[in-house]
């Protein structure tokens, strides 16, 4: 005998079926599950507030740091480590609540491959929080940072707030990218972007590229490059590329040695909607304007009236085609250097660039990064372009 069962079992299977293989969804939209229903408050016919209300548990896990005391001694008590992570986020921003919590953390339920995350938000203004105090947006492996990590982090030091592209495994990288940040990040929306590759990772605030991280076992580790126009790190042990999100806040107390309540309640005003990541390519082609070095200024437009002029150093670790293209108004010499592991420039070739002739050179060694150095013949002298295209 055949029984039948209620369609609503068959629904809530479904739907128990589909959050239990959730790992296997490898990006995140607001359509996909995410959203839930529109929160509408009207104040009259004519006028509305819509806000967002999401299922973030279909995608997300959030966990807590909680100190807070039992109230009678001795005792020992059980203190959760993960809480609902609609309880903490929502279309307002992520917040961890005042007393005795001092961390805030939330993960993806799946682990990308060579991942994409983006992150459209303001962030909150930490000058009046404790030195220590920070926000983590990115990626981790697992749950400690230390282990593996590829994320923005905004922190408040002892004499002001700084912004660090932050790599790593084992040893984790801070390359300071606070010349490239927007002074009014507290008030406007900005983009900011991260891209783990097969080779490293790529961080970009809206369009612009602020740092380049690079992983390389036994490699004296540290930043080779300082921004502006962007820094490139490099990092002695390798770094996963298969990830989770990460967002979190952290306060510098309380801590066992230190049960004092945190110093208040923190949100991050990034909405679930504008919080998009998802599986990527492993090596993306890139096409970048060389900079003068240690500058904003590009080299494409640049007059040399004595002596040379030099490009800031171009990430090439992990790239098969490097093709540079530089075109000036006055013959000259074009230097191309290498950056090697024993921390030197040498030189990898000279060429002679004709006047208003576009030179087209393929970089066909390998190296960690190169930058191009031009000595006009003639003065002054006008560069005309100046770009790398990578592959």
């Amino acid at each position: 005998m055949s029984v039948k069962y209620p369609v609503s079992d068959y629904t809530e299977l479904s739907e128990s079926v589909r959050r239990d293989l959730m790992d296997v969804r490898k990006s995140c939209t607001t359509d996909h599950y995410l959203t839930d229903a529109f929160l509408d408050t009207w104040s009259s016919s004519t006028s509305l507030t819509r806000k967002r209300t999401y299922r973030l548990d279909n995608y997300y896990i959030a966990r807590i740091y909680d100190y807070t005391p039992p109230g009678t001694y001795p005792t020992t008590k059980i203190t959760r480590h993960y809480i609902d992570v609609n309880s903490v986020w929502t279309d307002d921003g992520l917040t961890i609540p005042s007393g005795y919590v001092n961390n805030l953390a939330i993960f993806s339920k799946a682990s990308l491959m060579y991942p994409f995350f983006g992150a459209r938000t303001k962030l909150p203004d930490l000058t009046n929080f404790p030195a220590g105090t920070n926000i983590f947006f990115g990626f981790t492996h697992g749950g400690d940072p230390l282990m593996n990590i590829t994320a923005f982090r905004l922190y408040r030091t002892d004499t002001g707030v700084v912004m660090h592209a932050v790599y790593g495994s084992r040893l984790m990288i801070f390359a300071d990218i606070t010349p490239r940040f927007p002074s009014d990040y507290t008030t406007t929306l900005y983009s900011y972007f991260i891209k783990l590759n097969e080779w490293g990772a790529e961080f970009y605030i809206g369009n612009m590229l602020v740092a380049v991280a690079i992983d390389i076992p036994e490699a004296p580790p540290g930043v080779k490059a300082t921004c502006p126009p962007y820094a490139i790190a490099v990092t002695d042990t390798h770094t996963m590329k298969r990830s989770t999100v990460h967002i979190g806040i952290n306060f510098p107390y309380p801590s066992p040695a230190n049960i004092t309540p945190n110093p208040g309640r923190l949100t991050l005003p990034l909405s679930p909607h504008f919080c998009r990541w998802g599986e990527d390519v492993p090596n993306p082609p890139r096409a970048l304007r060389l900079y003068q070095a240690n500058s904003t200024s590009l080299m494409a437009g640049a007059s040399i009236s004595s002596g040379s002029l030099s490009s800031h150093p171009v990430p090439i670790y992990g790239r098969t085609s490097k093709i540079f293209y530089f075109m000036a108004n006055q013959a000259g010499t074009l230097l191309i250097e290498i950056y090697t592991l024993s921390g030197n420039w040498r030189t990898y070739d000279s060429v002679s660039v004709s006047a208003g002739t576009l030179c087209k050179y393929s970089l066909t060694g390998d190296a960690i990064m190169a930058r191009l150095t031009f000595t006009p013949s003639t003065y002054p002298a006008t560069i005309n372009e100046a770009e790398v295209v990578l592959r």
